[in-house]
């Protein structure tokens, strides 16, 4: 790596300019604005419980229903702990196990995606929606990929 780009890389990443290797810096990237957008989807959710419900057409019948979307920005608000949490850590095994829970809460939830988009028909918000799921998704395994522990196919 040129010396400029090691000197940027550096500065993006620590006070003390101790290069960053770029597979690390695209992790911090990634850790960083997940828990961004994950941050800010618990404000709103808690904020204004309904309204990212209503994007996809979902209207609550009581208030006793608001309470999902609170409970659902507390659960927002813990993965955006861990993954802005993750931006600093520097443990194969920790990275591993972080990218690796995040890769199957963006996988198991596009394939409820597809259920609901089965029994409740086309939204657009929803499709775009489970696009970008299954790229975090792969951005996540590509992530725990790289973190395996040195000398091993897995």
């Amino acid at each position: 790596m040129p010396r400029a780009a090691r000197r940027v890389t550096a500065s993006l990443c620590h006070p003390g300019h101790v290069a960053v290797p770029p597979k690390r810096l695209f992790e911090r990237i990634v850790f960083l604005v997940h828990g961004v957008v994950t941050l800010a989807a618990a404000v709103v959710l808690v904020v204004f419980p309904a309204a990212i419900p209503a994007t996809v057409g979902i209207r609550f019948a009581t208030d006793a229903v608001v309470l999902l979307p609170y409970l659902l920005g507390a659960t927002e608000l813990a993965i955006a702990l861990i993954s802005l949490g993750a931006v600093r850590i520097a443990d194969r095994r920790a990275v591993r196990l972080i990218a690796f829970a995040f890769a199957l809460l963006h996988a198991v939830t596009a394939a409820l995606e597809i259920v609901y988009l089965a029994a409740e028909g086309m939204s657009v918000v929803l499709v775009v929606n489970l696009a970008v799921r299954i790229v975090v998704t792969g951005v996540f395994v590509v992530i725990w990929w790289n973190r395996r522990p040195v000398g091993t196919a897995a």
